[in-house]
């Protein structure tokens, strides 16, 4: 995982022992999610602006398994009502056969939850988190 200080402009590596195994399945869509981690209060938020989704924890570290679980949920969730991908479509994903792409984190500056927290004088920081789901026809 690689986390970026958006505010002192620095990049360090981040490892964390972090999993969303939802589903059993040979082949699996694998990508990289954007998340914007800030404080709030006492909690911390992780924010994905490509789903609209976010989760919170009183560590950045439980910010950021929180969320995981709620991207597992959400997944499910959608799964179970036969909208997946018409969600990720709906939030600007790129979906072909065999690869499912979120939207670059450039063309999601506008939205209205992200551009409060850009232009906000709150420190946080934007983080590319792995994650899949399995292969769905």
């Amino acid at each position: 995982m690689k986390v970026v200080n958006m505010k002192k402009n620095t990049e360090i590596e981040y490892f964390a022992n972090l999993t969303a195994n939802a589903f059993d399945s040979d082949t699996e869509y694998f990508f990289f999610l954007d998340l914007i981690i800030y404080k709030e209060d006492n909690l911390y938020i992780a924010l994905c602006p490509s789903l609209e989704l976010s989760s919170t924890g009183e560590t950045w570290n439980q910010a950021i398994q929180n969320f995981y679980e709620a991207f597992q949920l959400h997944v499910e969730c959608c799964l179970e009502m036969g909208t997946l991908f018409d969600d990720f479509k709906e939030h600007g994903w790129t979906i072909t056969a065999n690869k499912i792409t979120p939207p670059k984190f450039s063309e999601l500056t506008q939205s209205n939850s992200l551009k409060n927290i850009l232009d906000s004088n709150k420190p946080f920081s934007k983080v590319s988190a792995p994650f899949h789901i399995p292969h769905l026809s």
